[in-house]
């Protein structure tokens, strides 16, 4: 994550030196543009899991998964003469958001206090926005696709594998313009998963069916 914190400092700096190199902000903003943007925020999960096999289906495998993320993100906005805002976004994250739990099957059969970590090491999206034109200010709605991957291991035999995640994302923020090129944004978004098979074919494997929620701020330079 000292990656993430340097990247995420590095394109601030960035754009604060773009920003007072900016044209100066005009009465009323226009988001018609490309523009790309830098962001880091917070994200939590309630992670519904279960082992596979009905005999083992006492012991506990569920998680809640939080932590920091930082990323980048880039986009384009069309203004419609009524103010209606259309747009289109993908944005991607390297992320520290984990858990570890007690392995309560494996301090069963092996001994000792073992335990399960689950991580996301990335995570991004690509969806479409609806907002509204309020002078400076663009409030908004979103959604569409997202994906994330996560690193899963116990320490019970050393066990690990990737895996994959796809599902749906939705939300809303807000843009505010500080000039005519640089903006501020926050933003909540919910992301849904589906279901996913772990360790599959093991006699251990568990299904797995992830949520997140996550805030964010960010800041944005159009072209």
């Amino acid at each position: 994550m000292k990656l993430v914190a340097a990247a995420i400092v590095a394109v601030t700096a960035a754009f604060g030196v773009t920003a007072a190199h900016a044209e100066p902000m005009p009465a009323t903003a226009s988001w018609t543009g490309f523009y790309v943007g830098a962001h880091a925020g917070y994200a939590w999960s309630d992670t519904s899991s279960s082992y596979t096999n009905p005999a083992l289906s006492s012991f506990d495998v569920n998680m809640k998964p939080s932590g920091e993320f930082g990323g980048v993100q880039a986009g384009y906005n069309y203004q419609l003469p009524n103010n209606i805002v259309l747009g289109l976004e993908t944005d991607i994250s390297l992320s520290n958001v984990a858990d570890t739990i007690r392995d309560s099957l494996g301090s069963t059969v092996h001994g000792g206090n073992q335990s399960i970590t689950s991580r996301t090491e990335y995570s991004g999206s690509v969806r479409a926005r609806l907002g509204y034109a309020m002078g400076n200010c663009l409030p908004y709605i979103t959604g569409g696709y997202a994906y994330s991957h996560s690193r899963i291991s116990a320490t019970d035999g050393s066990l690990s594998t990737d895996a994959d995640f796809s599902g749906w994302v939705i939300g809303g923020g807000a843009d505010y313009a500080l000039s005519e090129n640089v903006s501020f944004r926050a933003e909540y978004v919910h992301a849904e998963f589906g279901s996913k098979t772990i360790f599959p074919g093991a006699a251990y494997a568990s299904k797995t069916e992830p949520s997140s929620d996550a805030v964010r701020i960010g800041l944005n330079y159009k072209f």
